[in-house]
């Protein structure tokens, strides 16, 4: 399904292998992403989706309130905006250089661009405000399970963003 300029898509199912683009001017409402795959272009709006058991989200436009399940994936490509998203168990949000999340509440065991916020159950504003400007590096002890990653808080925003790939 294409929802073009000044269309606007409301209560849509994508399932198993369906495929919905929300072009510029376009927009979606209260969508159910399982298995499927959602694109928001450029000037494309989406508000109140669902993402879950293999649904996928990829964000050039704007998407907010998002609700990213078990299973399900957003990807915030360059030039997107994800506000308000919701990460809970075995969702996952990906934020691509040039792209955008802001005020993400991660739930604990999920997995967002802002693991600081993982662990303390909180947004991913305030977790950006106490990440260091250089990664820290891991102690001697933790060095063969350390993943090292970079990361940023953005100039004035109070979004993260991850800046290299895990």
């Amino acid at each position: 399904m294409i929802v073009s300029s000044g269309g606007v898509a409301s209560a849509t199912s994508v399932n198993n292998g369906g495929q919905v683009s929300i072009g510029g001017g376009g927009s979606i409402v209260s969508a159910v992403v399982s298995g499927g795959a959602l694109t928001v272009s450029s000037g494309g709006t989406a508000v109140s989706t669902t993402l879950s058991a293999g649904g996928t989200e990829n964000v050039q436009g704007t998407d907010t309130s998002a609700n990213i399940r078990g299973g399900g994936t957003q990807n915030v490509l360059s030039g997107g905006v994800a506000t308000s998203a919701t990460v809970s168990n075995g969702g996952r949000q990906t934020v691509s250089a040039g792209g955008t999340a802001s005020n993400t509440t991660v739930l604990r065991h999920a997995r967002s661009p802002c693991p600081a916020a993982q662990a303390r159950r909180e947004s991913c504003n305030r977790a950006a405000r106490r990440l260091s400007p250089t990664p820290r590096r891991p102690s001697a002890a933790s060095t063969a399970t350390a993943t090292p990653s970079r990361f940023r808080a953005a100039p004035r925003t109070t979004s993260c963003s991850k800046t290299a790939a895990r």
